[in-house]
């Protein structure tokens, strides 16, 4: 089994060779590098694990002296490559070709407390009214994150789920192999007609526990639960659960200090990759 960060930076860096438009840019004699990449990816993920202030990457002690506009500047360009999203995406590619079969999906909502950032935040009544992010996850039976997309917190879990399967583009691999997923399952907050509507007219099914607000009828409601089969799978729903407080182990995740979308969700994707390269 792979379990460390190089193995993460192994697979970006092989990603960005792969392509010679890439590999150009990043590794080419003819531009000139006091550093390389393979240095300043550690210095990355160490951001990500310990949540250090860019700034505070000049005071660690390592084998070389880079100054912390360096490393920022790297991990920009990075992002504005769209490298963190297309090599995550690469791999849940390998992951759905190969690895996942049993059709089904999980989807919840994780609440991102907020310092610094003013993209895709709002204030939710439900916490303390403060401005929040939400990540919204698609995970399977692996504890495995095969999509994530992240949304204002002010927005309801159904609704983000909606807004989720509506920005999904060719590029999220999920989409290439959205015909291997047969299943959703979520928690009652998802409780929705026009989600509902939206899987069946993709050919899906959704296994979602009924929310005992949309209806006051308790005939209704025994005429809604689910049957032993759709139990026996709504049971391991608690797995997006542990999805969700190991991803917040990553202390650049858990509370959100950039102000940029792109730069926090770059560092969710590169998150992302550390369970899912085990399987590659």
């Amino acid at each position: 089994m792979i379990k460390t960060e190089d193995d993460v930076i192994k697979y970006i860096i092989k990603f960005i060779k792969d392509d010679n438009k890439l590999n150009d840019k990043y590794y080419s004699n003819h531009h000139k590098r006091k550093y390389k990449l393979d240095d300043i990816l550690p210095i990355i993920v160490y951001v990500l694990k310990q949540n250090i202030s860019w700034e505070s990457i000049s005071n660690l002690k390592s084998n070389i002296n880079i100054s912390y506009q360096c490393v920022y500047k790297t991990y920009r360009k990075l992002i504005d490559d769209n490298i963190l999203y297309k090599s995550y995406n690469k791999i849940v590619d390998e992951y759905m070709k190969n690895i996942y079969k049993d059709g089904i999906v999980y989807t919840d909502t994780t609440v991102i407390a907020n310092k610094y950032g003013n993209e895709n935040v709002g204030r939710n009544k439900y916490y303390k009214n403060k401005k929040i992010t939400k990540l919204s996850l698609v995970t399977d039976n692996n504890n495995v994150i095969i999509n994530v997309k992240s949304f204002s917190g002010n927005i309801n879990d159904a609704k983000i789920a909606i807004d989720h399967i509506g920005s999904l583009t060719k590029y999220d691999s999920i989409v290439k192999y959205s015909k291997k997923i047969k299943t959703l399952v979520a928690d009652p907050g998802y409780d929705t007609s026009k989600l509902t509507s939206l899987m069946k007219k993709n050919g899906k099914t959704c296994i979602i526990e009924k929310n005992k607000r949309n209806t006051k009828d308790e005939n209704k409601l025994e005429a809604l639960k689910m049957t032993k089969s759709e139990m026996k799978i709504y049971k391991n729903r608690h797995k997006i659960e542990n999805v969700n407080a190991n991803l917040k182990q990553f202390k650049r995740i858990n509370v959100r200090y950039d102000r940029l979308n792109d730069t926090y969700i770059g560092f969710v994707y590169l998150a992302s990759m550390y369970r899912i390269i085990d399987y590659i």
